[in-house]
């Protein structure tokens, strides 16, 4: 199926209440519970998720080939969110030209939380090789996350599967896998 249609169909659905073929915007900021409190829809509140949203992340995981992706509304909600759910001796690995907030976030809101943080040219296949492999010396590391953008300011791009094909082999092990946060 081509890109295009993927990009049309995926994440959508007929409405059954009214038959709508195009997603309606959905303004609800809440949504309703059962007798026993739950959320039968699987939506309690719309900073969580809402249609809309799920039906975006259903589609941009289509396109990108992969199972799941979740939106978020601002890229410092996604540095923050990647550092919570690490776990101690973790390791950042993220571009030399990330976004300023990022490394605040990394050095300066999370600074007691124990991970560490390496900054990287993600154009210069080289020193992401060398950052890795130092990283990984002598130490089990369970993830390695790798932040990038698509495009950076200066325009230059990062490969982000060569980066791939680099630090699963770094890590030992084809079974432990990389944490990979894309921003897009």
């Amino acid at each position: 199926m081509k890109i295009e249609t993927r990009a049309v169909h995926a994440g959508r659905h007929i409405d059954p209440a009214t038959g709508a073929v195009t997603a309606p915007i959905c303004l609800s900021t809440t949504f309703e519970r059962s007798p026993e409190g739950e959320y039968p829809r699987g939506y309690s509140y719309s900073r969580d998720n809402n249609p809309n949203r799920r039906a975006l992340e259903v589609c941009l995981a289509d396109l990108e080939g992969g199972t799941e992706t979740v939106a978020f509304s601002s890229g410092l909600a996604v540095a923050t969110a990647v550092v919570q759910g690490l776990e101690p001796g973790d390791h950042i690995l993220a571009p030399d030209d990330v976004y300023w907030g990022f490394r605040k976030v990394v050095g300066g809101v999370f600074e007691r939380w124990p991970v560490e943080a390496s900054y990287v040219d993600m154009t210069d296949l080289d020193a992401v090789r060398a950052a890795i492999l130092g990283m990984t010396e002598g130490l089990l590391r369970d993830q390695v996350v790798a932040k990038r953008s698509e495009c950076h300011a200066d325009y230059t791009f990062d490969d982000i599967r060569k980066i791939l094909e680099i630090m699963v082999p770094a890590l030992g092990s084809e079974a432990v896998q990389p944490l990979k946060a894309v921003n897009r």
